[in-house]
C-alpha cells in the first residue's frame, strides 16, 4: 500500500519505471547505427534490423548479435573488408550492391564459421560471365541455406564447392536475378547433400542437361518455376535425373509465357516421372490446352497431389486416363481459360512453341447441353477436387463417377446455370461448393443420391425463383446429416414451407444478402441450429409464431443470430419484436449496430434499444380508448371471481366428479356390483412414502395376516386403467374407513394432503363421524403441522375425533393394535 500511495503521488516515477521495465531489454544498443532495431534473445544474443535504412556501409556490431538485416539498403564492398561478429548464425543482406560492377566482394563471410543462413540474393547488376567466389564459402562449415543470384558463368561444381552442410539452396527466386542460359551436367557436383532446390526467375535459361540433378541423391523438392523461356522439352531431362533422388516435391510453374495461345504436353516430356518417388506435382500456369492421351500414365506412381490450375484444358481422351493415378488424393484443377490467347507477354517471353507432331492423335470430347449423361474414371484415392473459377458454361445432366472416395468437390465461380442430375457416385462427398454459378434451377433430385454431405454452399446464384416457386417439395430432402448450407445472394423472397426440414443435423443456416420480407422457420424443432444469417434482408419485424420456434431452438443450443442490415421498424406493431431482441437469450450478432425507423422515417440505433422501447411504450399506451379499459377490467374481475369461486370449493368439484364419473361407469357397466353398501375395502392408508416400510409390514401383519380384512395400500392396489386422482376417489369410496398415518412428511406431501381432503368429502356425505381414524407417532404442535393454512384444518378434524398415539414401547403395542382392530370392524 505505502508503494501505491508513493506511485500516485508523483505519476512521473511510475511512468519512468514502466519505460525501464518494457523497454529497457529491447532497447540496447548493438549497432554503431541508432537507427537500428536490437532485440534480445532467450540465448542472451541479439537481433538487429538495419534493412531500409538506406544505408552505404555496413554498421558496426556488438559481438553478441546472432542474427542480422540488412536487407534493401545500399551497401558497397569498399577496400577493407568490413568484419562481423564471429558468433553470426544468420544474415540477410539482399536488394544491395555487394557485386557492383562485377566485384564479388563476399570478403566479410570467410571468418563466420558459426553461419547457417545467408542470403545475398538481389545484389547483382550485371550480366557479364562471372562465377561464384567459392574460395570465400570454403571456412562457412555450417551453412545450411543460401539465397543467392544466378551468374552468367556461375557454378557449383566439384572443382571449387566441397560443401557437405548446405541442405537448402535458391537461385535467383521472387526478388533475386539470374543470367545463366544451360544447367550442364557438373553443375550442382560440389553440394551433394541438397534437399531443397529453388531455381527460379532465369529468364536466359532454355536447357538443361542429362545428369544435372542425378548427384543430388537426398534431393526432397525441386523447384524449377518462373524459368518462362525453359518450356517442356528439358524435362525429359529432369525426370530422367530424377529417378535416381528421393525427390517427393516437383513444382514446374509458369514454364511457358503468362499470356499466349496453348501448349501441348507430350508423353515424351514424361518419359520418365513414372519412376520417380514425387508425391506432389505441380504444372500450373503454362497454358496447357491438351496433351497425349497416355501422358495421364506416366505421372508418378506415388503422386498424391496433383496441381494443374490455371491452364486451358480442352475436353479430350486423356481425361479417361487419370484413373490409372491410383494414389492421388488432391486434385487442383482450378482457373481454367484464365489466360487470354494471342497477347505476347509484357516481358518479351519468347513464345515459339514445339514444332514435333505430337506422340498420338489426341480425340476431343463434346459435352453439351444435349448430352444425356456421362460417366467418368476417377482415381479410387482422389479426396478433393478443386475445380472453381474456371469460366465453364453448361447445365449439370445426369453424371456417373465410377468408385471414388472424393470427399471435397470445389465448383464455385463457373457457369453451372441448371442443376438437373442426378449424380451418381458421390456417396462420400461431405463438401460441396456451388457457389457463384449463376445457377437458376435445382432439381428436386438433384441431391437424391448424396446424402452425406455435411457442408453445402450455394451462395451467390440466382435460385430465388426456384425455391419461391416449391410449395411441396424440399430440394435438400435427402441432405438428413447436413451441418452447414449457405444460401446467400440468391434474390430469395420467400421460403418453402417445408425447406430443409429434414436437416436435423443442421448448425449453420445463411441467408443473408436475399430480399426476405418474412422469415418462417421451415426446420424441425430438434435441429442442432446454432447460427442463423438473415443479415441484409428486408425484414421489418419477426412473428411471434418465428419467435416462439426460435426460442425452443435455443433452449437446445445456444443459438446466434444475425439480424443486421434490415430495415427494422419502431411501431406499436412491433413492442413485442424489439422486447424480445432486448430480453431473450439468443445471442444477436452486432446488435448494437441494428437500425430501426419510427414512423416519420427517424431512425435509431439499437444501442438505444432501451429508450426506445420507452418512447414506443409512452406513445402507443397513453392514448387507448377508455372502453377497452374498462372491458379488460371487467374481465378481469369476473375471471378473478370465477377463480376464487373454483378454488374455495376445488376439494367437493374435485370429489363429486370423479365419484359422478364413477356412478356412471357402474350404470354403463351392469355387471359391476353396487359396491356402496358391501365395501370392497375394509379401510384404506394415507401415508406417506416415508412410512412404507410401517404400513407394508406392521399394519398389514396385524389388520391383514391376522383378522383376514383386506385394506387398500395406493401402491399396491390402485388401478393402472384410472387415472390417479380417480383411483383416490374411488378408493376412498370402496372403504369402509380411511387410516391416516400423520407424520411431518405427510404434512409435507400435497399427495396425501388430498387423499385427506376427499376422505373429509366422502365422511360428509356418510354423515359418520368414526369413519377417519388418524394415527400419530407423537404429538404434533401447530408449527409442525406445517403452517396455518393446514393446522386450522388439521385441528378442526382431530379436535373433533379421536385419534390414536402409537406406542414408544413395545409392551404397549399389543392393547393399541386391539384397540385398532375394533375400530376397523
Amino acid at each position: 500500500m505505502y508503494f501505491i500511495r508513493r506511485m500516485a503521488v508523483k505519476p512521473l516515477n511510475l511512468l519512468v519505471l514502466c519505460f525501464a521495465l518494457s523497454c529497457g531489454s529491447n532497447n540496447k544498443k548493438c549497432t554503431s547505427v541508432d537507427e537500428c532495431r536490437c532485440t534480445e534473445l532467450r540465448d542472451q544474443t541479439s537481433v538487429a534490423n538495419c534493412s531500409d535504412l538506406m544505408l552505404k556501409s555496413f554498421p558496426n556490431f556488438n559481438e553478441n548479435v546472432s542474427v542480422i538485416y540488412l536487407n534493401n539498403n545500399k551497401i558497397q564492398i569498399g577496400k577493407i573488408c568490413p568484419r562481423l561478429p564471429k558468433n553470426l548464425r544468420r544474415l540477410y543482406i539482399s536488394g544491395n550492391r555487394i557485386w557492383y560492377n562485377g566485384s564479388s566482394g563476399l570478403c566479410f563471410i570467410k571468418n563466420l564459421t558459426k553461419l547457417e543462413i545467408l542470403d545475398i540474393s538481389n545484389n547483382v547488376d550485371f550480366k557479364r560471365k562471372a562465377t561464384f567466389p567459392s574460395a570465400d564459402f570454403q571456412f562457412l562449415e555450417k551453412l545450411t541455406t543460401l539465397f543467392i543470384d544466378g551468374l552468367w558463368g556461375g557454378n557449383f561444381n566439384g572443382n571449387g564447392w566441397k560443401s557437405t552442410r548446405m541442405t537448402n539452396l535458391t537461385i535467383g527466386g521472387r526478388k533475386g536475378k539470374c543470367y545463366f542460359d544451360r544447367l550442364h551436367k557438373d553443375f550442382f557436383s560440389g553440394i551433394r547433400n541438397l534437399k531443397f532446390l529453388t531455381i527460379r526467375g532465369c529468364w536466359s535459361l532454355r536447357s538443361i542437361d542429362k545428369g544435372v540433378f542425378r548427384c543430388l541423391r537426398l534431393l526432397h523438392t525441386l523447384d524449377i518455376s518462373f524459368n518462362e523461356n525453359l518450356k517442356f522439352a528439358p524435362l525429359q531431362n529432369v525426370s530422367y535425373d530424377l529417378q535416381f533422388t528421393k525427390v517427393q516435391i516437383f513444382r514446374a510453374r509458369r514454364l511457358h509465357c503468362f499470356n499466349g495461345i496453348g501448349t501441348y504436353l507430350s508423353k515424351r516430356d514424361f518419359a520418365y516421372f513414372q519412376n520417380t518417388s514425387i508425391k506432389q506435382f505441380d504444372l500450373s500456369r503454362n497454358r496447357i490446352e491438351l496433351m497425349d492421351m497416355d501422358v495421364p500414365q506416366y505421372f508418378p506412381m506415388k503422386l498424391e497431389i496433383l496441381n494443374v490450375s490455371y491452364n486451358q484444358f480442352i475436353w479430350g481422351t486423356y481425361l479417361l486416363s487419370y484413373h490409372f493415378l491410383r494414389n492421388l488424393r488432391v486434385l487442383d484443377a482450378r482457373g481454367q481459360y484464365f489466360f487470354k490467347r494471342g497477347i505476347t507477354d509484357v516481358l518479351s517471353c519468347s513464345n515459339y512453341l514445339d514444332c514435333e507432331e505430337p506422340s498420338s492423335n489426341p480425340v476431343n470430347i463434346t459435352i453439351s447441353e444435349e448430352t444425356d449423361n456421362f460417366t467418368f474414371l476417377v482415381p479410387r484415392k482422389l479426396e478433393k477436387f478443386y475445380f472453381h473459377s474456371s469460366k465453364f458454361s453448361f447445365s449439370i445432366q445426369e453424371i456417373n463417377f465410377k468408385e471414388n472416395h472424393i470427399k471435397e468437390y470445389n465448383l464455385q465461380n463457373n457457369i453451372f446455370h441448371s442443376l438437373d442430375g442426378p449424380i451418381y457416385g458421390m456417396e462420400h462427398a461431405k463438401f460441396v461448393d456451388f457457389s457463384g454459378n449463376f445457377v437458376k434451377y435445382i432439381s428436386p433430385f438433384f441431391f437424391k443420391t448424396v446424402s452425406n454431405i455435411t457442408h453445402l454452399n450455394l451462395s451467390g446464384n440466382l435460385l430465388g425463383n426456384c425455391l419461391n416457386q416449391v410449395e411441396e417439395n424440399d430440394h435438400f430432402h435427402a441432405l438428413i446429416r447436413l451441418i452447414e448450407i449457405r444460401l446467400s445472394n440468391n434474390e430469395i423472397s420467400t421460403l418453402p414451407p417445408k425447406l430443409l426440414s429434414n436437416a436435423k443435423s443442421l448448425q449453420i443456416l445463411d441467408l443473408s444478402h436475399n430480399i426476405i420480407t418474412n422469415y418462417i422457420v421451415t426446420l424441425h424443432d430438434s435441429c442442432a441450429l446454432r447460427y442463423l444469417d438473415l443479415s441484409s434482408n428486408r425484414l421489418r419485424s419477426i412473428s411471434r409464431e418465428t419467435i416462439q420456434r426460435l426460442e425452443k431452438i435455443q433452449k437446445l443450443n445456444n443459438l446466434s443470430v444475425d439480424l443486421s442490415g434490415n430495415p427494422l421498424d419502431c411501431t406499436c406493431a412491433t413492442i413485442f419484436f424489439l422486447k424480445w431482441i432486448q430480453s431473450s437469450e439468443i445471442n444477436f450478432i452486432k446488435k448494437n449496430a441494428y437500425q430501426c425507423r419510427f414512423v416519420n422515417s427517424r431512425k435509431r440505433t439499437f444501442i438505444d434499444l432501451s429508450s426506445i422501447l420507452n418512447e414506443l411504450n409512452h406513445d402507443c399506451f397513453s392514448h387507448l380508448p377508455t372502453t377497452i379499459s374498462i372491458t379488460v377490467s371487467i374481465a378481469t374481475v369476473f375471471a378473478l371471481a370465477i377463480t376464487f369461486t373454483l378454488y374455495r370449493f376445488r376439494w367437493p368439484i374435485r370429489y363429486f366428479y370423479y365419484l359422478a364419473k364413477w356412478d356412471i361407469i357402474k350404470i354403463m357397466n351392469p355387471t359391476k356390483q353396487n359396491l356402496q353398501k358391501n365395501y370392497k375395502y375394509s379401510a384404506f392408508i394415507a401415508h406417506a412414502e416415508k412410512e412404507s416400510i410401517f404400513v407394508e409390514s406392521e399394519l398389514v401383519y396385524h389388520l391383514e395376516n391376522i383378522t383376514g380384512r383386506k385394506l387398500c395400500l395406493p401402491n399396491r392396489d390402485f388401478s393402472p386403467n384410472l387415472r390417479t386422482y380417480a383411483n383416490v376417489a374411488t378408493a376412498i369410496h370402496n372403504s369402509k374407513k380411511i387410516i391416516c398415518i400423520i407424520t411431518e412428511d405427510f404434512l409435507k406431501d400435497y399427495w396425501c394432503m388430498y387423499q385427506l381432503q376427499m376422505a373429509e368429502e366422502d365422511r360428509i356425505e356418510r354423515e359418520d363421524s368414526d369413519y377417519i381414524v388418524f394415527i400419530l407417532f407423537k404429538s404434533l404442535t401447530s408449527e409442525q403441522l406445517g403452517g396455518i393454512h393446514r393446522s386450522l384444518f388439521l385441528f378442526s378434524l382431530i379436535e373433533k375425533r379421536s385419534y390414536a398415539l402409537f406406542p414408544e414401547h413395545e409392551d404397549a403395542r399389543p392393547i393399541f393394535w386391539r384397540k385398532l382392530i375394533d375400530t376397523v370392524q
